[in-house]
């Protein structure tokens, strides 16, 4: 049975930099199904409107449509909410398209791909991040 794996965006822009070593991610990608957030998508259909470099944009097209895109759903933003009044209450209020991106992961039950330091917040309510 595959697993499924949840890239945040900083992962697959440092790939397409080329910081991200391709010898690590590539069996990510044939391994696992792949999936990103909505939000990731935005992140990255926007850099690659903004980038100049037509070689990232035709790169990030063919990412984006091989990945399977979730949408924010219902479920993630309850779950998204419960965390954050947690968070709130500690005094630790969590940025909200970060807190979105891994509670998708943490709903769906995917291992999240991320260098992200705010991402390490969420392991206490169950999010598994693998970090390069």
């Amino acid at each position: 049975m595959a697993s499924f794996v949840h890239f945040d965006t900083n992962l697959v822009v440092d790939f397409f930099k080329g910081t991200f070593p391709r010898a690590e991610f590539e069996p990510l990608l044939s391994q696992n199904v792949v999936m990103i957030s909505v939000l990731v998508e935005y992140e990255l259909r926007l850099g690659q409107k903004l980038s100049q470099n037509q070689d990232i944009k035709q790169l990030l097209a063919d990412f984006l449509e091989s990945v399977l895109i979730i949408p924010l759903s219902s479920e993630i933003v309850a779950k998204a909410c419960e965390i954050q009044s947690r968070q709130i209450s500690l005094g630790k209020r969590l940025p909200l398209v970060d807190l979105l991106i891994g509670t998708t992961s943490i709903v769906h039950n995917a291992k999240l791909l991320s260098n992200g330091s705010d991402m390490q917040k969420l392991i206490a309510y169950g999010l598994e991040v693998v970090s390069f």
